[in-house]
């Protein structure tokens, strides 16, 4: 199986930083940048950066009963009402040792506060990818388990308004949700990859219960939907990626969903090599912009690519110029057509110690411009996985900050959020 262009695989030994595509739920993921390792909980084969080694040192031990936290989605169904999801972890950071089990929170337009939410049963690893919230009483929270026999599942858990709780999903041999688009209590779907890893993976609630709806993929390659957003119950975009055995490469995957089937939808790739897709939002109607990364040519190193489709192609449209030695933009979300944010991480590093800080990037209808993001409160810096948009005024970013524990050589991690006032970003206090 190929691993996944920017998901966690769960309890494999960890090679770096992990990145997350989600678009941003509700029209939204990627999405965004994550460090896996730093939770000790997941590995993948992902070519954005920075690269962060966390083998722990001969004879050294990190520090026990210290929680780990990070932030995977968001989802704001209302200004004053953002659900988030991910996965927490407490103890050492060798994966087999120190598994991970779901999170979640809500942000109420003044304080973040931690919610309790259930596990897989069996599983001793859980964590959240996606989250897509249609009002204050519903939300579906989608990602992946795995069992003692290292059997992976898909997991889906829905906020009724009360608490949270696990909703039974189709079972297959192998399936992993990335991401999750709502449009109502009775519509929605989830991405990801099933079928031994193979398969592109797309399931539809339909009020009731969870489906199987068939997904198109390049004959013979390994494929995965890494976002998707939704419009209308006959207007869907989803993006991923897969492996060309002709080109020798990854490629990217474009879909849409008009009713009644998905269908791939031709779309100009760049030239950087292994151009992959991570994020879709789609604010109205057929307009929507996508999201994605590529090598640079540097170790451990990529660059942000985004283009723009009408519902038919898809065509390129430059990001920001950087300076960084490498960045990831994999998550967008929207509040209009002529105004909507990317977020993820830049690092400028050059001396083979990581720092990375996040990167916000802003789309006026025309252009993509660099837009400052909050001072990280701890440490090194830090990254964002996913932003959610209501308005033009407001918006809250999501991801995680860290700081080097000099004893043992170890990165304790905390959540990072970010709120968007319509003038500038700001911290907002979270565990």
């Amino acid at each position: 199986m190929r691993p996944s262009a920017c998901r966690p695989q769960l309890e494999q030994s960890w090679r770096g930083l992990a990145v997350r595509s989600r678009g941003s739920a509700g029209g939204r993921r990627w999405v965004g940048v994550m460090m896996a390792a730093l939770l000790g909980v997941a590995s993948m084969a992902c070519i954005a950066v920075p690269t962060i080694v966390l083998v722990s040192p001969a004879g050294s031990a990190s520090p026990t009963g210290q929680r780990t936290n990070i932030l995977n989605s968001v989802s704001c169904e209302t200004a004053t009402s953002c659900f988030v999801v991910g996965a927490t972890s407490i103890g050492p950071n060798a994966p087999v040792a120190n598994p991970a089990i779901t999170f979640a929170g809500r942000w109420n337009g003044k304080t973040f506060s931690a919610l309790p939410i259930p596990n897989a049963p069996g599983a001793t690893s859980s964590l959240l990818n996606g989250v897509s919230c249609t009002s204050v009483k519903n939300c579906f929270a989608v990602g992946d388990s795995v069992d003692s026999n290292r059997h992976q599942a898909a997991l889906v858990e829905q906020w009724n308004g009360k608490a949270w709780s696990i909703v039974a999903s189709p079972k297959l041999t192998y399936t992993a949700m990335n991401a999750v688009s709502c449009t109502s209590a009775t519509f929605c779907f989830a991405v990801g990859q099933g079928s031994t890893g193979a398969e592109t993976l797309v399931e539809r609630w339909n009020g009731q219960k969870w489906s199987l709806v068939t997904s198109p993929k390049p004959g013979g390659s390994p494929a995965e939907l890494e976002a998707v957003s939704c419009v209308s119950t006959k207007n869907c975009s989803a993006v991923g990626d897969y492996s060309s055995s002709v080109a020798g490469e990854a490629l990217p995957l474009f879909e849409h969903w008009n009713g009644k089937t998905w269908s791939m939808v031709a779309g100009t790739r760049p030239s950087a090599p292994n151009p992959r897709l991570t994020g879709v939002a789609c604010p109205f109607g057929t307009t929507c912009l996508a999201l994605g990364s590529g090598d640079t040519g540097l170790l451990n190193s990529s660059a942000p690519w985004t283009a723009r489709g009408n519902g038919t192609t898809w065509t390129l449209v430059a990001p920001a110029r950087l300076t960084a030695r490498s960045a990831a933009l994999p998550t967008v979300a929207c509040a209009s057509s002529t105004d909507c944010f990317a977020v993820g991480s830049l690092d400028n590093a050059t001396n083979g110690e990581p720092q990375p800080h996040p990167l916000v990037e802003r789309w006026n209808g025309k252009a993509w411009v660099i837009i400052a993001a909050a001072r990280t409160a701890t440490g090194i810096g830090g990254w964002f996985n996913s932003v959610s948009c209501q308005t033009a005024t407001t918006c809250l970013a999501v991801g995680a900050s860290v700081t080097l524990i000099n004893t043992g050589g170890y990165y304790r991690q905390k959540t990072l959020i970010e709120r968007w006032n319509g003038k500038a970003w700001s911290i907002v206090a979270s565990s």
